[in-house]
């Protein structure tokens, strides 16, 4: 039995790597500077030109833009390889990647190795395996599991900041680029090398349990359709109590009425027993897509749109202090994992989304106010809601579809909700031609949309009660129909010993005290036919 210390440190460390080496090169402003203060690309730069020159920014820039074209780009084909091959082999996959990755950007050089846009993608890849690495962690502790995916969320968000600690490291101690790259490589082993020996205890003690019991390997074979027994099939002790109401029903052979507009608690949807092809298909995948891409859209835009509307209100004239506060207080997101877990546990899954997304109609409203007071708290309000965004993508994500499609889920979500990025540069050109460099417009567009999506996850929240009064009648009327064969087979069996046999329908006339007292009064149902 791998111990609960194990376990916990597992999830200690994922959160960890994906503090360290997710999201890092979301981190570029200061390496940026960092390159041009080591006067890399000024060669492009014309002579009478000062540096820097649109020329060496361009190609500056081009190394973010690879490096986080390739970070979407991982999301799909790094879900397939984790459901694929398990959490063990991603993790070693992204240690080697970012030891690869650090190590070459570490030694680049604009003049005699020119490798730096390569690297930063190599270093974009590893930290899109590194994060989905950590999301399977929560199924080892599912009593954790809203946490550790809040975690390991806010942590990818928090990560950004590890490019300013390099930064500022270079200014205060005059330590080069090579060697704070080369010396994190070493830190990116000692993180993603402890992971790699946990899930390796972990793996170890499925499969002997799995020999000793004949069963199935508890990461691959999760949530096996093949295991699911229609309700039909099952005999009243083997209906699954974990489904609200089954219990009342065996036991009394009474419950709710089927079609009624009742609803499981919290209003979440258990889809893990279907097929990848069947929960693509549900309402549930559809819901969380729409969820992604305008909640990844409304978040990049907002950043986007930051600088200008700070101008606007006269940043300038305090020096951008109220710009770099926004860079300060952005990453804090990882403070909330707590929260974000707590309040998911509290009221649901769907609640949770319809919070997350009230926090981003109150952002781009308290963004037009002219007042940069009032900015500082709408900084803080959007770093909730980024925290909360990607937390509620990943839960979702887990309670929906279990583990054994999640990381498809998750790839597939992140890179559908990536093109919606597309959309911004023609939104920003849209507010300097169409709107005279004012988002106020803009922002009213995003609030309207924001209340669309909330009805939106209000409608799916009626199929799910419309969808589980149906399956609660459905299971009354099989509970029923067997209990009451049940119960005729046996009274059959008593009176053929006294030479009395009867079929159809079981007579009132015969039901007796003793019947009842051992059979209980047959089971009353209704169904849609009635």
């Amino acid at each position: 039995m791998v111990s609960r210390s194990v376990k916990v440190s597992l999830a200690v460390f994922s959160c960890l790597a994906a503090m360290l080496l997710s999201g890092m090169i979301y981190g570029w402003a200061p390496i940026q500077l960092f390159l041009i203060q080591e006067h890399q690309y000024e060669e492009l730069c014309d002579q009478h030109e000062k540096a820097p020159c649109p020329a060496q920014l361009r190609k500056l820039s081009n190394i973010y833009t690879v490096g986080s074209f390739v970070i979407i780009l991982m999301a799909l084909p790094g879900g397939f390889f984790l459901d694929q091959v398990g959490p063990q082999a991603t993790v070693a996959l992204s240690a080697i990647l970012n030891v690869i990755g650090l190590v070459l950007f570490g030694a680049s050089d604009s003049k005699t190795f020119d490798y730096f846009a390569f690297s930063y993608a190599v270093m974009a890849a590893a930290g899109a395996l590194a994060m989905f690495a950590g999301f399977p962690v929560s199924f080892v502790l599912p009593e954790y599991q809203t946490l550790i995916l809040s975690g390991v969320s806010c942590c990818f968000d928090a990560s950004c900041i590890i490019f300013q600690i390099f930064y500022t490291l270079n200014q205060w101690t005059g330590v080069s680029r090579k060697g704070l790259f080369w010396g994190y490589s070493v830190v990116a082993i000692l993180v993603m090398g402890p992971i790699f020996y946990f899930w390796s205890l972990i793996k170890a003690e499925e499969r002997r349990q799995a020999e000793m019991e004949g069963g199935k390997d508890i990461y691959v074979s999760m949530s096996d359709e093949s295991t699911h027994i229609a309700s039909s099939e099952l005999e009243p002790s083997d209906m699954p109590l974990a489904m609200p109401g089954a219990s009342e029903v065996i036991a009394t052979g009474q419950g709710r009425t089927a079609g009624e507009d009742t609803a499981p608690e919290k209003d979440e949807e258990d889809l893990t027993h279907l097929k990848l092809s069947r929960q693509m298909q549900s309402l549930a995948f559809a819901t969380n897509l729409g969820f992604t891409i305008v909640g990844i859209l409304r978040a990049t835009l907002y950043i986007g749109i930051n600088g200008i509307l700070l101008g606007l209100y006269g940043d300038a004239d305090t020096g951008y202090a109220y710009n770099n506060t926004f860079g300060v207080i952005l990453p804090l997101g990882v403070l909330l994992a707590p929260m974000i877990s707590r309040t998911v546990d509290a009221v649901g899954m769907l609640n949770t989304m319809q919070a997350t997304n009230l926090f981003s109609v109150a952002n781009f409203a308290l963004a037009m106010i002219p007042n940069l007071q009032v900015q500082v708290v709408n900084f803080i309000i959007f770093a909730m809601f980024r925290a909360y965004l990607y937390s509620c993508i990943a839960a979702f994500n887990a309670k929906t579809f279990g583990v054994e499609t999640m990381g498809r889920f998750m790839g597939m979500c992140n890179s559908i909700g990536a093109f919606g990025i597309l959309l911004q540069p023609f939104i920003i050109d849209a507010i300097f031609g169409v709107f005279h460099g004012r988002p106020t417009v803009m922002c009213i567009i995003f609030i309207l949309i924001g209340l669309a999506l909330t009805a939106a996850i209000e409608l799916y929240r009626r199929h799910i009660r419309r969808s589980y009064g149906a399956m609660l009648g459905d299971t009354l009327t099989s509970v029923s129909s067997v209990g009451l064969r049940e119960s005729v087979a046996s009274r059959e069996s008593r009176r053929s010993s006294k030479g009395i046999v009867f079929s159809g329908r079981f007579p009132s006339s015969f039901r007796t005290q003793s019947f009842d007292d051992t059979f209980g009064p047959p089971p009353t149902v209704r169904t849609r036919a009635d």
